[in-house]
């Protein structure tokens, strides 16, 4: 067979980018206004949504228009920034001190010499001379079009550094610099920028949510995929159940196709060019094989840390759906023993996981595929088969 191009993995990059226009071209559009403040933003998502193969396109479009690129992750985010504005962990001074005794009417003895190692101020004030260095390397530069800033798992990244990191961006755009600040992590991120102090330039920063892919893009990926291992034959009817399956979720694609390759190799073993038509069995045999990665490393994660309150609402959503998939505000209110006026906050706090999305006026639907395993134990022998819902992302 040939090889496998599915990679369900998570923070690394998959071999190829599908879709995602709704979100390119605004970017794109960005780059080509220099006083555009669209460049700086908060994408979340929920695990497995693709934000890190995201992240890494709009890296490619602003190297295309000429701007340096500083692509990082939360752990290593301030360090890059500092060594791009030429602060390599600062520098030291040595003093050689002689102090001495006097002793009254009889003169003066030495106590010897004494060395004293100072920091510069690169560590005792780094967020003032961050800002000023990189003013100082961007004016140096002035062929450049200037610098985005791109952080991963910036739901990680501590409160000490994002400030100094978002004072060095404002700084540097209050003086006449085009530099941009992306931040990428799961929903809660956007709270936790929200609650940082001594930062206003972080508080402007408009959210943006990152949800499964659509239809098309969706069909796109599988037809695709599957059309680099010929030895693998779908019809159409199949690609649309796969796509339906797994909602436009990145990731559970990922899995699914691995998980069909794996299963058409290890049963049938087709030498190189050798179409096999794949069966309903090896399709439902996928299905369980993705669906249990999914659960361990998706569903049963995307509630942790949450309120009760919010895990409460989000159940209630999910017993009160409709045939097609949609839940009434008014209906989860009432289960949850509260007025509509009342759920309000209780809804916010829901609606901010992502998990659950608005549908229009008093409706919302989950925006993630397989939620019924988000709340029901799943057991790898059964045949997952999701309630008909619609399909529409």
């Amino acid at each position: 067979m040939h090889d496998n191009p599915f990679y369900p993995s998570f923070t690394l990059r998959p071999n190829q980018f599908f879709g995602r226009e709704d979100y390119l071209v605004p970017f794109e559009s960005a780059l080509f206004n220099e006083n555009s403040p669209d460049i700086s933003f908060i994408l979340t998502g929920t695990r497995g949504c693709g934000k890190t193969s995201l992240l890494h396109q709009f890296a490619i479009l602003a190297q295309r228009e000429h701007m340096d690129v500083i692509e990082a992750t939360s752990a290593d985010a301030l360090e890059r920034l500092r060594d791009y504005a030429g602060m390599r962990g600062g520098t030291t001074t040595k003093q050689s001190i002689s102090p001495s005794l006097a002793i009254g009417g009889i003169g003066g003895a030495s106590l010897g010499e004494i060395s004293r190692t100072t920091a510069s101020g690169s560590e005792r004030e780094p967020d003032a001379l961050l800002g000023k260095n990189l003013c100082a390397k961007l004016s140096r530069f002035r062929l450049k079009s200037g610098l985005l800033v791109i952080i991963d798992e910036a739901q990680k990244i501590s409160d000490t550094s994002l400030v100094t990191i978002g004072n060095a961006v404002q700084q540097a755009i209050t003086t006449d610099h085009r530099v941009g600040l992306i931040l990428g992590g799961l929903p809660q991120c956007y709270t936790k920028v929200r609650a940082v102090k001594s930062c206003t330039f972080l508080h402007r920063l408009k959210r943006v949510n990152l949800w499964c892919m659509g239809v098309k893009e969706t069909i796109a990926f599988l037809e695709t995929m599957f059309a680099r291992v010929p030895e693998i034959g779908l019809s159409e009817k199949q690609v649309y159940e796969a796509g339906e399956f797994t909602g436009g979720q990145p990731y559970l694609m990922q899995l699914f196709g691995d998980a069909l390759y794996v299963t058409v190799s290890r049963e049938l073993n087709p030498i190189d060019g050798t179409v096999v038509a794949v069966s309903e069995d090896m399709l439902r045999q996928a299905e369980r094989m993705a669906l249990r990665s999914y659960k361990d490393n998706v569903l049963d994660n995307v509630l942790s840390g949450t309120r009760e309150m919010t895990r409460r609402y989000i159940r209630a959503a999910y017993e009160e759906r409709r045939e097609d998939g949609l839940a009434s505000t008014r209906e989860i209110a009432k289960r949850l023993g509260m007025t509509t006026r009342e759920a309000n906050p209780v809804r916010m706090y829901a609606l901010n996981t992502q998990v659950i999305q608005r549908e229009g006026r008093g409706f919302v639907s989950f925006a993630l595929p397989q939620c019924r395993y988000i709340f029901e134990p799943y057991e790898y022998e059964e045949r997952p088969k999701p309630r008909v819902e619609r399909w529409r992302y």
